[in-house]
């Protein structure tokens, strides 16, 4: 662990504050921006899948190359910029397939944002402060995002939401350039440092795996599902969008004490809630039931982030601290890849709600599996030990 001034905190979590912001205006009301523009519920979720299967391995590789790299500031700016480019060329695009050679600019650019933020943080503060400082800062940007975001829809239109992530993305990668981002120790054999994680660690990547893959067909259309399903109006849809993030960055600086030591069941108990907000969503009808679901969903979903990174980093070597820090993104992604892979069809089919009555009914099990699997797996490790 490294001493860092607080200039340099905020310079490596930047680029993360970035990266949400993006999610918290452009990814979220690029759906219905999509959908107002003819694309059908299908092409919506080959926006998200699209930049997913982009996003994926490019966040491996990105952390791979901080770990090798003197400067991994130089790597986050040069994704800081792809993103800056990508999302202020976005109101310039009306066709589904120049939209979705757009969003794999966006995601190669925002691949870098993650590994080396959260890598760094956890560098310079230890795993539970860096973890849940970085946690802190997404969800931060999220909300900033998303309020910001619904203010501008609302009020200058859809070009004034991108260019504003545009602006942001930017800014961002200047403050990383400008910076010295703290280097991992040791020699940096990536193969040989990744067979030394152990499985329990595999284990709580694949229940994240199969969580997203039921939840990220609902969160690909929320903003469709709260305006056009749910009948919430643009302001009142920011307003829910917004309060999932501002209980995150709270939440997540309390998981981040609270669950140091307890990882496993903390993690695998916030998988299986995932249902409950998916339930209250099913039974919403009025603005306040929406309410309830996102205070419910950033209390979830901070635990599920704070939580699983903690595991994960903890249990993987410290010389490849950038790449770890990736794994926990690559699992996530790799789950919105399925997810709205399945979703996208199964939704012009049966309609939105049908999906989310089936992850209401699977996520319990999906919890309860990933607990007892890694459970196991990490009694073995502690025999072996």
């Amino acid at each position: 662990m490294t001493r860092a001034s607080l200039r340099e905190i905020a310079a490596y979590g930047s680029p993360v504050f970035a990266y949400m912001y993006t999610v918290g205006s452009v990814g979220f009301w690029l759906p219905l921006y999509a959908k107002l523009n003819g694309f059908t519920y299908l092409q919506v979720q080959l926006l998200a899948t699209v930049y997913f299967i982009v996003i994926t391995p490019s966040t491996l590789i990105a952390g791979w190359l901080s770990d090798r790299s003197d400067r991994p500031g130089r790597i986050a700016f040069t994704g800081m910029l792809l993103n800056a480019l990508a999302v202020a060329l976005m109101p310039h695009i009306m066709k589904p397939l120049p939209l979705m050679g757009d969003r794999v600019i966006q995601a190669l650019g925002l691949s870098t944002a993650a590994p080396i933020a959260i890598g760094a943080l956890s560098l310079a503060l230890g795993v539970s402060r860096g973890v849940g400082s970085g946690a802190f800062i997404m969800a931060s940007g999220m909300a900033i995002g998303s309020i910001v975001g619904g203010v501008l829809v609302e009020y200058s239109g859809f070009p004034a939401l991108f260019y504003s992530a545009s602006i942001i993305s930017l800014l961002a990668g200047i403050l990383a350039l400008t910076t010295r981002f703290p280097r991992v120790p040791g020699d940096r054999n990536l193969l040989q440092a990744l067979r030394r994680i152990p499985p329990s660690a595999w284990v709580v990547l694949l229940g994240l795996l199969a969580r997203n893959t039921l939840a990220t067909g609902v969160y690909a259309i929320l903003a469709i599902l709260f305006s056009q399903i749910i009948g919430l109006t643009i302001l009142e849809t920011a307003l829910a969008l917004s309060l999932n993030p501002i209980v995150q960055a709270f939440f997540s600086l309390v998981v981040s004490r609270k669950a140091e030591g307890r990882e496993l069941p903390v993690f695998s108990l916030a998988l299986a809630s995932t249902s409950i907000v998916f339930t209250l969503y099913y039974y919403a009808h009025s603005l306040a039931v929406v309410l309830v679901a996102q205070i419910v969903q950033g209390l979830v979903y901070s635990t599920i982030s704070v939580s699983g990174n903690m595991y994960v980093i903890r249990k993987s070597p410290e010389e490849i601290r950038y790449t770890a820090s990736s794994l926990y993104n690559f699992f996530f992604n790799l789950g919105w890849i399925t997810g709205t892979l399945a979703a996208g069809a199964y939704m012009d089919r049966h309609g939105p709600t049908a999906w989310l009555k089936l992850a209401i009914i699977l996520l319990p099990i999906v919890g309860l599996a990933t607990y007892a699997v890694a459970r196991l797996a990490a009694a073995r490790e502690e025999l072996a030990g």
